[in-house]
């Protein structure tokens, strides 16, 4: 299939994702991000802790997240199973 026939993946998410990013080149995006305010105060060697923390802090919150839809799933399989017997 031609990639004008192919829907973005952003038409293939469901109605109810909450946020959906689309990079085209990474390692571009990465050394753009390293010129910035920010991507300088990350390297600061004394925010590094700090960043370091908080993005330990935002992979945890992405784990707990994937952890809740996969129980919700499975309540929602559970609860189909049981109503349609």
């Amino acid at each position: 299939i031609a990639a004008a026939q192919r829907p973005s993946a952003a038409k293939l998410l469901p109605e109810n994702t909450i946020l959906f990013l689309s990079v085209a080149d990474a390692q571009d995006m990465a050394a753009r991000f390293k010129n910035t305010a920010m991507g300088r105060m990350s390297e600061d060697p004394q925010l590094k802790p700090l960043v370091k923390d908080l993005y330990g802090t935002i992979t945890d919150a992405v784990a707990n997240l994937k952890v809740c839809e996969a129980a919700l799933r499975s309540l929602r399989s559970k609860g189909k199973e049981m109503v349609e017997g």
